[in-house]
């Protein structure tokens, strides 16, 4: 098993917190978070703000959607899947929180993503927090010590 990092234990221990609501589609909207909101919210890269405080954003988000802006000075947003600074902060391989999950039924690797068990498997903050301990070997970059 692979020893998760200080800020990947902060984010799973934040999804088994019970302090965040659970939403799907977006990273924040007015009813919660998904799994990787939970970890820009804990990051503290940035700041959340509706598309229209953000410049640029309105051309491709939503109109009245809720994007995560990195701290000023900086430049970046995102309403969907983690930006490059969130990514780095926890050492994770893709924004979509992309493993493999084993073979299918049919033989072929399955392809597996937090967002898709967040948005379309319906699984909870604790089992995500649990499949993030699993797969860890896969969803981070390993470190030689």
């Amino acid at each position: 098993m692979t020893e998760l990092t200080t800020n990947q234990k902060k984010w799973v221990e934040a999804l088994e917190s019970g302090d965040y609501t659970q939403t799907t589609g977006r990273l924040k909207d007015e009813s919660g978070y998904c799994c990787l909101g939970v970890a820009c919210e804990i990051s503290g890269l940035g700041t959340w703000m509706t598309q229209d405080e953000v410049p640029g954003a309105s051309e491709y988000a939503s109109k009245h959607d809720i994007v995560f802006q990195l701290d000023e000075g900086t430049r970046g947003w995102t309403s969907t899947s983690l930006i490059r600074e969130v990514m780095d902060w926890l050492d994770i391989r893709t924004s979509e929180g992309g493993y493999n999950d084993g073979d299918s039924e049919d033989g072929y690797i399955k392809d597996q993503s937090l967002i898709i068990d967040n948005d379309s498997e319906d699984m909870s903050f604790n089992d995500i927090a649990q499949i993030i301990r699993d797969n860890a070997y896969e969803l981070f970059h390993q470190r030689l010590l």
